[in-house]
């Protein structure tokens, strides 16, 4: 679904600003849990690299590796393999379209860094080797260790800049089966946690209220609190539009405080 995916000229845009800093080499890289290669060829981003010398296409999937920990649901943890490409390049993009998201309100710069592990792995950031659909707290506690999860891999792998694109989002059933949403708005900054909040709340979100925004707030990956930061262009809250959310969203999405609450965190 070509909705679900970063539209080719939200890349092309990045990379035309980009090129006036001369850089020798840009990546566009993904580890799609599909076929990588068959989605740079059919949205369009094959033609990147015959317009710009610099430019490479990447599958992360077959990248060399390093390892790091998850937690997971019974409490052992698990080492998965991470990009050692994106952990070593000198700056990391974020680029990602605004949606809606099954597990975590919304999928925006933080948790686009998922890609950075191979697919087969990435199911291990929910805890466990397939995702949990019952019963509800096994389902909860996943939510939960997702967000966590997500946090520690942009620990790693932090992007220096994140770009958020809405011009069209997704709403409702994201982060594939939604519908689309004519927002036609763009955020970007060099705190990508900064920018997922900020893309946050124009969708209608508190995005204290996301709990990996509120973790990387507290973990100081960036500043998640609007009331903190300096934002050029529109005002976030003029520009509003409720996205509406996933249809598990009462259900299962937002009752992560429980967990931070266990674990000593004042939220």
């Amino acid at each position: 679904m070509e909705l679900a995916i970063t539209h080719v000229d939200a890349v092309k845009a990045v990379v035309d600003f980009l090129q006036a800093f001369e850089p020798k080499r840009i990546l566009i890289a993904e580890g799609s849990a599909s076929d990588t290669w068959e989605a740079y060829r059919r949205f369009g981003y094959r033609q990147l690299e015959k317009e710009y010398g610099n430019l490479e296409l990447l599958d992360l999937n077959d990248d060399s590796y390093e390892t790091i920990s998850l937690e997971t649901l019974d409490g052992l943890g698990r080492n998965v393999r991470i990009s050692r490409t994106a952990k070593e390049c000198d700056f990391r993009i974020s680029l990602a379209r605004a949606k809606t998201h099954d597990h975590v309100v919304c999928t925006l710069a933080l948790k686009n860094m998922l890609g950075c592990i191979p697919k087969g792995e990435q199911v291990w950031a929910h805890g466990a080797g397939v995702e949990p659909s019952e019963p509800l707290e096994t389902v909860l506690k996943s939510n939960w260790l997702l967000s966590k999860n997500l946090v520690k891999i942009a620990g790693v792998v932090k992007p220096h800049m994140g770009v958020l694109d809405g011009f069209i989002g997704m709403e409702g059933n994201g982060p594939v089966g939604g519908s689309p949403v004519e927002l036609g708005i763009a955020v970007a900054s060099c705190d990508f946690v900064a920018a997922d909040a900020v893309m946050a709340t124009i969708m209608g979100f508190e995005p204290m209220e996301i709990s990996y925004i509120y973790l990387a707030n507290e973990q100081g990956l960036g500043i998640g609190d609007l009331s903190k930061l300096k934002i050029v262009g529109e005002d976030p809250y003029k520009v509003r539009r409720k996205f509406r959310p996933h249809s598990n969203y009462q259900r299962t999405q937002i009752r992560w405080k429980e967990f931070a609450e266990a674990e000593g965190k004042q939220v």
